[in-house]
């Protein structure tokens, strides 16, 4: 069985980017967000009054004094809210699908994931390191064909329908180097809170621009008709204007919700990859090209604030982003402001750039040598996990790559596209009891005809010949494939899924694991629950939990109770004293019952838990696989990535 040994804290430390405190923050944003948008329609709403007095009293715009009319302002107020509210909400509807629908938006098109492009393979295979490195589900990719600038974004409502779209100009323009380092800012975006925030911050400023395009609507007349004898015109000019005064007022909001995190995303980019001049290069070619970062779709403004760079408008006086050159020079401070040095054509990829050797992240606040020797194993795992949640190391990376590569060429094909993704899945629920096997054998027969179990043994051999740890990274290089399945065969996938599992009538933390991570990729669920259902308090829960986590390993039941304690000490007395459950009372359908419970808790209690997992699964010094595996469907459900457990120290 593979265990990895809980490393002691070097000296040398690397920034701490806390994942809890980056999504309290985007909370925190989001409220901001809904304060300016409340501002916004206030000052709206009496603009709006004043364009309805003048139409009603036969006025021309800006002329004649007039008293003010507190109940025509309340009616012109309730309707602009309605409007501009209407508007937001549709804006929210018509992206409720998640990031593939923002991509769409602006013309993106979805890589296919067993594509036979370099080019594509190569950015595929970037984004697939980074999802296996932070222990995030691998998004969809997107490409937007159609753009020659360099850009890149990251959009979706969570982690399970996350996409990463980049411009075809990123594509052809940039080294691999460059494009990492890209990719990396995107993760940050989506493992830090941002991306969500983003989503929700076009959808609710659509209601901005829904103003105008009614007030373009009524506008549709003639310019030599636009007098007393044409009100409804008047009228929709001066909604128009309005409106259009609401698309810079949505730009301002936009500065004030999201400019700082670009800098933090840059700064999470470098912490990834420990390469400033991979991203410092990508910003340098962006500064060197004509087109820069500009985006051509006409509905490109709405995205702005998402975009890796800037894209140029007619409203860049409000910017967005920090400026090119400032960013830059955090990540090169001897960069010169000479982007000649690197202009490129489409094709002419310059070699990757190696890591800047004078390159040392600023120290942190992170215990040395002398804390390490007063601190329990449990105390060491939960501190490595608080600090690698949203924030894999460059040992992570580099252990994704490395895994990547010493995957068969065959099964790296068979996780590229929907028929083998599902074979590979299937293998990797195969029992070794010849009874169980031919059982599940005959459910395959059913579900996929006589050729398809025969495919998955034809896996088999070359799955049993890897470690454990790989089991879930190749579910996550699986996960493109199989959302590309249509809504039916998805739905009688996972009927699959759940027969296979239950073939033997024993549950393995591994099965729990692989059916959560498929339920919140293939269902559709596009929101965390809001409210806990009918059931057990939550206490009884959370003992389900910490006992299975505490049994998950193979130890004396001393040991058991001594691991499960460690943990329940980390959760507040509040919650109710936590009881260890025998064995035989941790069955799939009360773990999955406690996991989907545990969903809607808050953001606080989420790190509290995950925390009290790691001291009860290290409390012995040690991180089996069979542990590894449950914390990452805890975090799973939590929406807490957690990276891979590495066979070597990482240093904190």
């Amino acid at each position: 069985m593979a265990t990895t040994t809980v490393p002691a804290p070097t000296t040398r430390a690397r920034p701490r980017l806390d994942f809890f405190a980056a999504q309290a923050s985007a909370r925190r944003r989001t409220e901001l967000l809904l304060l300016l948008f409340g501002l916004a329609l206030l000052g709206i709403s009496y603009l709006v009054y004043l364009a309805f007095h003048q139409y009603s009293h036969g006025h021309t715009l800006g002329t004649g004094a007039h008293p003010f009319h507190a109940d025509m302002y309340a009616q012109v107020a309730f309707l602009t809210a309605l409007a501009l509210g209407g508007g937001s909400v549709y804006g929210m509807w018509r992206l409720r699908h998640g990031g593939g629908a923002v991509a769409a938006l602006v013309g993106g098109r979805a890589v296919d994931p067993a594509t036979r492009d370099p080019l594509e393979r190569r950015l595929l295979n970037i984004v697939e390191e980074m999802a296996i490195a932070s222990g995030a589900p691998v998004p969809a990719v997107y490409l937007l064909d159609n753009e020659n600038a360099i850009n890149a974004f990251a959009a979706g409502l969570s982690l399970h329908n996350a996409v990463i779209a980049v411009t075809r100009g990123a594509l052809d323009r940039l080294n691999r180097d460059e494009l990492q380092g890209v990719v990396a800012h995107e993760f940050s975006h989506i493992l830090n809170g941002d991306m969500r925030l983003n989503v929700r911050l076009i959808g609710v400023l659509y209601g901005l621009l829904f103003l105008a395009l009614i007030g373009r609507i009524l506008a549709q007349r003639p310019l030599g008709r636009l007098t007393r004898s044409s009100p409804l015109a008047l009228l929709g000019v001066g909604l128009a204007l309005v409106g259009y005064l609401g698309v810079l007022v949505g730009r301002i909001i936009k500065l004030a919700v999201t400019r700082q995190r670009e800098h933090l995303a840059d700064a999470a980019a470098v912490q990834f990859t420990r390469n400033p001049a991979g991203l410092a290069g990508a910003l340098k070619k962006v500064g060197a090209m004509f087109v820069g970062a500009r985006i051509t779709h006409p509905a490109a403004e709405e995205l702005s604030h998402m975009y890796f760079v800037e894209s140029a408008t007619l409203m860049t006086m409000v910017h967005t982003h920090p400026p090119l050159l400032q960013r830059i020079r955090r990540l090169d401070p001897a960069f010169d402001g000479d982007f000649s040095r690197h202009q490129t054509r489409v094709g002419e990829q310059q070699e990757p750039m190696g890591v800047d050797a004078e390159f040392r992240p600023r120290p942190g606040v992170e215990p040395g040598p002398a804390a390490a020797g007063r601190q329990a194993p449990g105390e060491l795992l939960a501190a490595l996990l608080s600090r690698s949640i949203g924030a894999p190391a460059p040992e992570h990376i580099a252990y994704a790559a490395g895994l990547l590569d010493s995957l068969p060429e065959t099964l790296k094909s068979a996780v590229h596209t929907g028929e083998g993704a599902q074979a590979v899945v299937c293998a990797l629920l195969r029992e070794a009891d010849p009874a169980v096997a031919a059982t599940q054998r005959e459910l395959e027969r059913r579900y996929g005809g006589a050729a398809f179990p025969q495919h998955v043994e034809t896996l088999l051999p070359l799955l049993r010949g890897q470690d454990e740890s790989a089991r879930l990274p190749l579910l996550d290089l699986a996960l493109p494939a199989l959302r590309t399945l249509p809504e039916e065969r998805a739905r009688a996938f996972q009927s699959l899924v759940d027969a296979l599992v239950r073939a033997d009538r024993r549950v393995r933390i591994f099965e729990l694991a692989l059916t959560r991570v498929l339920a919140r990729q293939l269902a559709g669920r596009k929101e965390r629950p809001s409210a806990a259902g009918p059931g057990p308090p939550l206490r009884v829960h959370l003992s389900a939990i910490l006992s299975a986590v505490a049994r998950a390993g193979v130890r004396e039941e001393k040991e058991v109770r001594a691991a499960f304690e460690a943990g329940a000490a980390r959760l507040h007395e509040s919650l109710g004293r936590l009881e260890l459950l025998p064995a035989a009372a941790i069955g799939f359908e009360s773990l999955d019952a406690a996991l989907a419970r545990v969903e809607t808790v808050s953001l606080a209690l989420r790190g509290k838990l995950l925390e009290a997992c790691a001291f009860c699964a290290g409390q012995d010094g040690l991180v089996r696989a069979s542990e590894a595996e449950f914390l990452r469907a805890i975090a799973e459900t939590l929406d807490c990535p957690v990276p891979p457990p590495l066979p070597r120290p990482v240093p904190v």
